[in-house]
């Protein structure tokens, strides 16, 4: 459940990065994604915080190499998402 968590919450970060470019709002994001993270993850969002973590010792390798690939994930997804949605916008459709 804690890997899908931070892909979820990755997908919702980087979501808001995308459509935004407000900083304010990638802020509001940020923290939004990290406490919701944070309840059944590390709320790491960020494969170098991830990394971070394990050479402080708190991730063993196995929970690192799975959270990176679940914020890899969320985030490719997240790309996927804006790119189809933004491509259904630009041509008329209904997103």
């Amino acid at each position: 459940m804690e890997y899908i968590t931070e892909g979820v919450a990755t997908f919702f970060f980087v979501s808001v990065v995308m459509m935004t470019n407000e900083p304010v709002a990638i802020g509001v994001a940020l923290i939004a994604a990290i406490y919701f993270a944070n309840k059944l993850s590390r709320g790491s969002i960020n494969p170098a915080i991830s990394v971070a973590l394990w050479m402080k010792g708190d991730l063993n390798t196995t929970k690192t190499l799975s959270y990176i690939a679940a914020e890899m994930i969320g985030g490719v997804a997240a790309y996927m998402w804006f790119s189809k949605s933004r491509a259904t916008a630009n041509s008329g459709g209904i997103m």
